[in-house]
């Protein structure tokens, strides 16, 4: 029998996809599905905002992004989701020969200016960074295989240091992990964070270049990734790209499924937190009761929780744990023992001419560029004079996405604005106490300064901003994790019978394409 009432507990990406996907496969009226998300609207951290400016008599607007802001083409699931909402004809995209998909910078803490990363062999032998990424791969290539056992997991920093030494750890590293998890590198699991060099590592006995060679000339390695997904031409059209978004934003989509979901029947819940949880029923026919912040109550036959792990414990705890529940319990805590990073992003925009119509060059076509882990640390006070705001990265969205900017200007020329985003805080936060943490608007006169100095040009008062601050947003996962979320599952199948999943960035992975290929296999054994 199909699920009578299926409740979906949190509608960011992961809730979202897990609904859209429950209700084509179990339609309405047949099976009821509730999404009951605590915030006022939908999509979690994914939020794109579009501003009208004018500077020197020249109007336009600009979108903005308060979270992610660009996907690769390399998840089938958004793929999918993309071809599903008829979302194509709203695509914009970054072909692989772009200045943006070639060109990505460091800027190394203490230092000024950037350095390009080299992604040629001429650069990678003139360039300070490109010989010290041929002396790691030297360094892997010839070294024997010195791994941990096979039951050992190890992080990010250990892995990257025992193969391709501590300052190639440190520079490419940390600036990775920087970029996609706000994280320390030296706290984050390498199987979990990044299971391809885990798995180059196991196919070149040691070395993930020799495992990297062996894998471009294995035939076993060309299966078709999409099998199984209802991408229509999207995979062709997304052949010769390097990243992607939309016309109006990655919230494209979360108002195309919500729009969709209000289609297919199903209630969604917003502003209404989850303020327990019971299961109840027999043995054999569970139910569970989810009660919110208003006093409704919901009486759900399935459930998925795409919940923020700490979350989802506390709404255990809560409910009286019997020793099954206190198991899953302990589980949750260990998933949590690396505390999710914060972030603050801040989107700036500048004018693209001087009063006297001369255009301003303030950044190097490219991307973007990171920013390694300091010499000292994160916790050293010497921090201060090397990284002193806590920058992770800076995306140079004019370049990356300009297609989302609008120009209304009779003179013609370029496009009149200039749009960055930094991206703030991480584990900085967790160790230095800085004086904006109450007060963000504080930090906006000394930003200008400090990316001036990475960029080694003097940038002039942006025209506009926005300050977003994302607590505990990128839950990292810490070493063990694959092993701990396993436990949770199997914990979750015997105490819910089968009938409740555990989905979301704590268990599922962190990036986009994660979040909404976990919300589609929600629910597949029901």
């Amino acid at each position: 029998m199909p699920p009578s009432h299926i409740g979906i507990l949190g509608g960011g990406l992961s809730g979202l996809s897990a609904a859209f996907h429950l209700a084509r496969r179990f339609p309405s009226p047949a099976t009821r599905i509730t999404l009951i998300e605590a915030a006022p609207r939908l999509g979690g951290w994914v939020r794109s905002e579009r501003v009208a400016l004018q500077v020197h008599g020249r109007k336009g607007s600009v979108l903005l992004e308060a979270g992610p802001r660009t996907l690769r083409p390399n998840s089938p699931a958004v793929l999918e989701l993309i071809n599903l909402l008829n979302l194509e004809k709203s695509l914009i995209t970054v072909p692989r020969t772009a200045p943006a998909a070639q060109n990505r910078f460091l800027h190394i803490p203490g230092t000024r200016g950037l350095a390009r990363i080299p992604t040629a062999i001429p650069s990678m032998i003139t360039s300070p960074l490109g010989k010290m990424m041929m002396a790691a791969v030297l360094r892997d290539l010839f070294k024997s295989s010195n791994g941990p056992s096979s039951d050992t997991d190890e992080s990010v920093d250990a892995f990257l240091t025992r193969r391709f030494g501590p300052k190639f750890a440190q520079t490419f590293g940390s600036a990775l992990v920087h970029g996609i998890y706000a994280a320390d590198s030296r706290m984050l699991s390498v199987r979990a964070a990044f299971p391809m060099l885990y798995d180059l590592t196991r196919r070149g006995k040691g070395s993930v270049v020799r495992g990297a060679i062996k894998s471009a000339f294995s035939k076993s390695d060309k299966t078709n990734p999409m099998k199984g997904y209802d991408v229509g031409d999207i995979k062709q059209k997304m052949e010769a790209v390097s990243v992607f978004s939309f016309k109006d934003g990655l919230e494209t989509i979360v108002k195309e499924m919500e729009l969709e979901l209000d289609r297919l029947g199903v209630q969604m819940v917003k502003g209404d937190p989850v303020s327990s949880f019971a299961m109840n029923g027999t043995e054999s026919e569970p139910s569970f009761e989810v009660t919110t912040a208003s006093g409704s109550l919901y009486q759900f036959s399935h459930f998925v929780s795409a919940l923020p792990l700490p979350r989802l414990h506390t709404l255990l705890e809560t409910s009286g744990p019997s020793r099954s529940e206190a198991s899953a319990m302990q589980t949750l805590d260990s998933l949590t023992t690396v505390p999710a990073s914060s972030v603050t992003v801040v989107n700036l925009v500048f004018p693209a001419y001087t009063r006297e119509g001369r255009p301003l060059r303030l950044h190097p076509p490219g991307f973007g560029y990171l920013v390694p882990r300091p010499n000292s640390g994160y916790i050293s006070e010497a921090t201060r004079p090397e990284n002193p705001l806590g920058v992770l990265g800076t995306v140079f969205d004019s370049c990356a996405l300009s297609d989302q900017d609008e120009i209304e200007s009779p003179s013609g020329g370029g496009p009149p604005f200039i749009k960055m985003t930094v991206m703030i805080g991480g584990p900085y936060y967790a160790s230095l106490p800085y004086p904006w943490n109450d007060n963000l608007q504080l930090l906006l006169p000394f930003l200008p300064r400090t990316l001036s100095t990475h960029m080694s040009v003097e940038l002039p008062v942006p025209i506009c901003h926005r300050v977003h601050h994302h607590s505990a947003c990128i839950p990292p996962p810490g070493a063990g994790h694959l092993s701990r979320v396993r436990e949770l599952r199997d914990h979750a199948k015997k105490l819910w019978r089968g009938r409740g999943e555990i989905i979301g960035a704590g268990v599922g992975g962190v990036s986009v394409g994660d979040c909404i290929e976990g919300g589609r296999r929600a629910g597949l054994e029901w």
